[in-house]
Formats: structure tokens, sequence, C-alpha cells
């Protein structure tokens, strides 16, 4: 085994032109075997550019850096296949830290990786970040070319050429390799010290000597911008490293400029410095040092002996030279006993081997278990002091930052393999939490009504006025009509030969065919109509009324013939309101004697596109909700000003909208909205604000595909058009 070259670390940064002894964003990790026989991995040295803004990177640093040492030193085979499996390592925990924060920009870093074993250089880099190799005043830099040196970073990322951590899963890594001696050094630093300094300013800044490595210089060139600097200086193997050469602890990040995503972890010392009493981590590598030495002894010791008791071995050609001397009477007793115990003592041998591979075996498993346990206890305790963090926190945005790093952290611990009590407690904490903080009112009890199988069936509306229920397929261009139970926890079961299919596309009516149906609703008596009962649009204007004592009847309508392309209607107390997608007008009718024959009159003078409208509703006011998730208010046709407001995350595919009446005055009604592409049922005052959301229980998908919704806040009742079922809940009290 080659001798360990001795070696003294430096390290400097510059923050807006003053010098730093040391940076949160390098790592050094100088693990040297004590035993012949031990498997050594030797020095790592890590250094981590962030890319763009560095506010809030410290722990994001550490973390990095710390991920790229336990990946290396708890790994085995190759130094450059342990070099890549810790730079992917990396990656994947800053892609993980990137989607638990999916609404800032993502957070990207380069990194350099450099291992030193022996006479070896091994370097590893992905994105920006520079290492240089300096010999006798002639500077060697690693990568020659790079698009990080010589574009922005949104071209380089264009590129397509070494990718930074946290851009995309798969990881592309660049390795290096070179031979070091005794005198030379090897810097890693950052891309910006290649804009700012040539290669014979690098070679002198490392120049040999005690002291400041040309602190001053930095200071002066680097004024305006900030660097870090990682300098291992080689020397002979037999020189000893001092107190003052020791590589330092990893010291504070060198910028903060607002608040930190830090995550506390335990600083890293190097293993020669002897580590503390309940260092886990230190206490098992050093039992797995001694056993593999063990191992690799008695591996030594057993194929010495087998090597003499093989055929071709000194007492094996001893025998056969008395075997050729004394003809072939001349075997003696005392050989032929030699042979059965040379068989004995080779057998006995091969069992001590298998003992104490076995032993091996099996303290490497449990050095690998108390790892992991420890590993985890330590994960799990970072996420209880985040829950707690959020649980403190005065303001939303420090509460939701806190509750996702501690989301990060128990998906991290499941990858452990463990799901104890400890954990399954903390998860279910953290979706409270999550639940209080996001205003959401969990739905337990989801009974289905009534499925839809047919073969082409949509249901996208649904009305319920009193125990009636009213279900509009437009697929198959049907209406349904159900009964609620007395206690209206279910439907009544239909009577033999009553169809639960009100009417239908293709019906005949008198002179009418009913042509594809297009839209309901329930119309409350008013002047001019002293009578409630449901209304049906087809696609060329028709309209028909179901009042439950006189049935089915076509109602007539004036301007008929008029009408474009009808896409909605909504009443309120007789005025039928028809929203015409192709003329973009909303078209108000006034009840006469037995229907709608008079001439319609325009509602709204505002220049609104209502071809983007999803559903519309009234209360008195007009209430439109657009595909992508506004919603417009209008009073008297005039468009009042009017948001949304206090939602977290927006609605995404909102296929449909209900507007509660007022009960009295301290429950004016509500707005809900089906939020279709984030599975929910949002709740908003009339003004806009929103007040909570609702979810069916955690693992429960029946709002996957919701496509209607109706609200009865008198009854408590809330009926949901989800995945082609019709679905009850009790609207929970807040």
């Amino acid at each position: 085994m080659p001798s360990e070259l001795a070696t003294q670390v430096e390290q400097l940064a510059v923050v807006d032109g003053v010098k730093l002894d040391s940076a949160a964003n390098i790592l050094v990790g100088e693990h040297v075997s004590r035993l012949p026989f031990a498997r050594a991995r030797g020095r790592l040295y890590v250094l981590v550019e962030p890319i763009g803004e560095r506010t809030g990177w410290e722990g994001i640093c550490r973390e990095l850096a710390q991920a790229v040492h336990d990946e290396y030193y708890d790994g085995s085979g190759s130094v450059t296949a342990g070099l890549r499996l810790a730079l992917e390592r990396a990656n994947a925990l800053l892609c993980e830290m990137n989607a638990a924060e999916a609404r800032r920009a993502n957070r990207l870093a380069g990194i350099s990786a450099v291992v030193l074993k022996g006479n070896d250089a091994f370097i590893a880099q992905t994105g920006p970040a520079l290492v240089y190799v300096v010999r006798k005043g002639t500077t060697t830099r690693f990568p020659e070319d790079s698009p990080w040196l010589d574009m922005s970073p949104q071209q380089a990322m264009e590129e397509g050429y070494a990718p930074p951590l946290g851009l995309r899963p798969d990881l592309s890594v660049d390795m290096f390799h070179c031979e070091v001696e005794p005198g030379d050094s090897i810097v890693l630093t950052e891309s910006v010290a290649a804009s700012s300094l040539s290669e014979g300013e690098i070679a002198s800044l490392v120049a040999e000597g005690e002291g400041d490595i040309g602190a001053g210089r930095l200071q002066s060139l680097f004024k305006d911008k900030d660097v870090s600097l990682l300098v291992v200086k080689v020397g002979a193997p037999d020189q000893e490293m001092t107190d003052a050469r020791r590589p330092p602890r990893l010291g504070p990040m060198v910028r903060l400029a607002g608040p930190t995503s830090e995550m506390p972890r335990p600083s890293l010392r190097p293993v020669e410095s002897g580590g503390e009493p309940n260092d886990i981590h230190g206490l098992v590598r050093r039992a797995g040092a001694y056993a593999s030495a063990g191992v690799a002894m008695a591996s030594s010791l057993g194929s010495d002996i087998w090597r003499r008791m093989l055929p071709g071995s000194d007492l094996s050609r001893a025998a056969r030279q008395r075997r050729r001397r004394s003809g072939a009477l001349a075997l003696l007793p005392q050989a032929r006993r030699a042979q059965p115990d040379d068989r004995l003592v080779l057998v006995g041998i091969l069992l001590a081997v298998a003992v104490v591979l076995a032993g091996g075996y099996g303290l490497v498993r449990w050095q690998t278990a108390r790892v992991q346990a420890a590993r985890y206890q330590r994960t799990l305790e970072l996420a209880q002091s985040k829950l707690a963090e959020a649980k403190a926190a005065t303001d939303p945005t420090s509460a939701r930052k806190s509750l996702e790093e501690a989301n990060v952290l128990l998906t991290r611990a499941e990858q452990y393999g463990r799901n104890d009590t400890a954990s399954q407690e903390l998860s279910q904490q953290l979706g409270q939490q999550l639940d209080a903080l996001n205003k959401v009112s969990r739905l337990y009890w989801l009974p289905v009504l009534r499925e839809y199988s047919d073969a082409g069936s949509a249901p996208r509306r649904v009305i319920a006025h009193g125990i009636d229920v009213y279900v509009e397929d437009n697929g198959l261009g049907r209406i349904y009509k159900y009964l609620f139970n007395p206690t209206m926890d279910g439907l009544q079961e239909l009577g033999e030969g009553v169809p639960e299919v009100l009417m239908r596309t293709g019906d005949v009516r008198g002179d009418l065919t009913v042509g594809r149906i297009v839209d309901m609703t329930w119309m409350s008596a008013g002047p001019g109509r002293d009578w409630s009962s449901l209304l049906v649009l087809d696609q060329s204007g028709a309209l028909l009324e179901y009042e439950p004592t006189a049935g089915i009847k076509v109602l007539p309508i004036g301007q008929r013939a008029s009408l474009l392309e009808p896409h909605s209607i909504a009443g309120i107390e007789g005025r039928l309101l028809v929203l015409d997608a192709k003329a973009n007008q909303i078209l108000v009718f006034e009840p006469g004697a037995g229907g709608y024959d008079t001439a319609a009159k325009p509602y709204t003078n505002a220049n609104l596109l209502l071809s983007g409208v999803v559903d519309m509703q009234v209360d008195g006011d007009v209430y439109l909700l657009y595909a992508d998730g506004l919603v417009a208010k209008l009073r008297g046709g005039q468009q009042l000003p009017f948001d949304l407001k206090g939602l977290e995350v927006r609605i995404k595919n909102p296929t449909a909208m209900c507007v509660t009446p007022a009960i009295d005055s301290a429950n004016p009604g509500h707005i809900y909205i089906a939020d279709a592409g984030n599975q929910r049922i949002l709740e908003f005052s009339k003004d806009g604000d929103f007040t909570r959301q609702f979810l069916p229980k955690r693992n429960d998908f029946s709002f996957a595909n919701i496509t209607g919704l109706w609200v009865d806040e008198k009854s408590g009742k809330m009926l949901v058009l989800s995945n082609n079922k019709l679905l009850l809940a009790n609207l929970p009290t807040e």
C-alpha cells in the first residue's frame, strides 16, 4: 500500500471585499486509516458553488457537502464509482428540496469533489466550480474548457454540458485523474476565479510559505465579488502535520442576507483527531476497520497454509522423493498417517476461515444497521424540531417553509426502511399542521349514491331542491331524478316501473324532438311566476320545464332562433339568464304568461370574453367562472372589482361553481368552486376571500375528477359528481 502523503489545508473566503477564514460551502474530510490492512478511502475535499442569489444557501451547502461525504465514505467499490454516487446523492437531495418548495425558482449549484489517495488525485465535477493543480509554478485547470466560464448560467444549462445539481434527476459527472507529489498544491475554487485570476496568479497565491494565502491580493481582486478557495498543499509522508495545519472544522456560511433553511448537523471532524466518545458514526466505522483488518490477516494466514498443503507444496515434494527412493514398497506408515492428518488440518482451517468470514459479515451487517438506526433517529429529531418551529411561527410563510422541510426529512426517513410509531406520529402531526395552515376541512364520510357506468356517460351538473335530486348527464344527454330518504343520508329506492331517467335527447314532446341537452337550472318563484320548477335548455334553444305535480312541458321562449351557441343557463325569482358563447352575450328573459316568449334583453355591455366561461351562477349578482380559475362578478350588468384572495396554490382546471343564497345576516352565503386539477373544493366569501377547502381523507381519491357540485348550507349537505359517481357529504361546521 503506498504511503499517504501529508497535507496542509487552508481555506479562505472573500465576501463584499471582507476576508473570512472559513466557508460553509467547503468540506474537508481527511480520513486516514490507522491499520495496515484496513480499507482506505483517502482524503475528501468538497466545494459547492451556488448559482445566482446566495440568500438562504447556508444550510443547503452544508447538507449537500455532508451528503457527498456520507455517501462516499459509507460506500464501497472504486474511488471514481464512489465519487460519482456521492455527487448523484447530492443532486437527488437538491432535487428533493426544489420539489418541496415548488413555488420558488429552483436552487442550482455546481460542485467539485477531490479524493487524494496515495499519490493519486481523483476529481469529480459538474456545473460551475474549478480545480487547479499547481506544480513548480505550472498550473493545470480542471476542466480545461467549460461553458460555465464562457456563457451565462442560462446559456450553459441550455448547452446541456456539465448540468448543475438540482436541474434534473439524472446527472452527468465529469471525472479526472492526475498524480501528485510533495510540493504540489490542489486548489478548489468557484468559477468566478477563472475570470479574475490568471493561472500564474493562482500559482503565486499558493506559493510555498506559511501564513495568509495571498489574502490582500484576493481582497483587492474580489472587492465587488464573492469567492471561496480551498488550498491543499501536499507534503512528504513523514512530514508531521502541526496543529496549525490541521484542517479546520466546518465554519459559518459565507453570506447570510435573510432567513436560511439550515438543518443543523454535527460538525465534521477528521478521524485522526480521535473523535468524540458519543460519535456513533466514528465508533462504528472504526469497528468496521478493525474487523476488516482481522479478516485480511486471517485470509493471508489461511492462504499460506493452504498453499503449503496443496500438491506441489514442500511436504508433498518430500513425500514423492521418498517414494521414488524406496520403490513400490517404500511408502512409510508415517507417510500414510500424514495424509489424513493434513486433510483434517485443511478442514479445520476452512472451518476457521468460514467462521471468520461469517463473523465479519455479521459485524458489517451490525455496523450498517447501527449507522442506519442512528441516521434514522437523527432525521426524526430534525423533523420534530421543524414541526416545533412551524407551530411556533407567527407568520404563515415561515410555518409553511418549516413544514416543507419536515416533509422532506420524513420522506428521507422512509428510505431507511423503518416505519415505527414515532415516524407515524410525526407524519400524522405534519398532516394536521399542514391542514390547519392550508385551512383544510377533511370529508371523512363520502358515500356513493349512484354510479354512472354506461359507455359514454359524463355527468356534469347536479341540483337538489328539497328532497328532489337532479343529475344532468352531458355525455348521454339524460336528466336523472332521485329522492333523498327521510334522513337525507341516502337515496330512496324507486318503485317498480318508475324510471330514474326524467328526460333524454331524442324524446318527443308535442312538436318538439329534444336536441342535445346543454344545461339545467332550478328556477325559483318570483314576479310573474308564482311556482318553482326545473328548466332544461337544449342546443336548439328549446326550453323544457319539469314541475313534480304537473310533469314535463315545452315552454315558449322568445328569439329562440337567434341563439347561436347557448352554453349555460341560470335563474332567480323567475328571471332566466342564457349565456350565448358565440354571440358573446348574456341574455335576460322575463317570465310571461306561461313561458318566456318576450324579447330577450342583453344583460351587460362589459367587455368580457364569454367563450372561456366554464360555469355561470346567480344570486342577485351574476358570477362567471373561467377556465383559468378567474371569477368575474357583475351587478346590474356592470362588472365589479373582484378577485379571489388568500389562496396559496392557484386553481387548476376548475369545472363547476355553486353560489349559495344568504340564510341570514350572519351567514350571507358563499362561493364554492370545484378545482379538479388539485382534487379539492374551495370555499370563498362573496367578497372573494378564501375561507377553507374540502378534501377527502388522506389516500382517498374520490375527488380525482370532479365535474359537478351543489351545496345547501341550510341543510348542511354537499353533492359532488366525481369519477362518474354521485357522492354525498356533510358540510363541516367551521
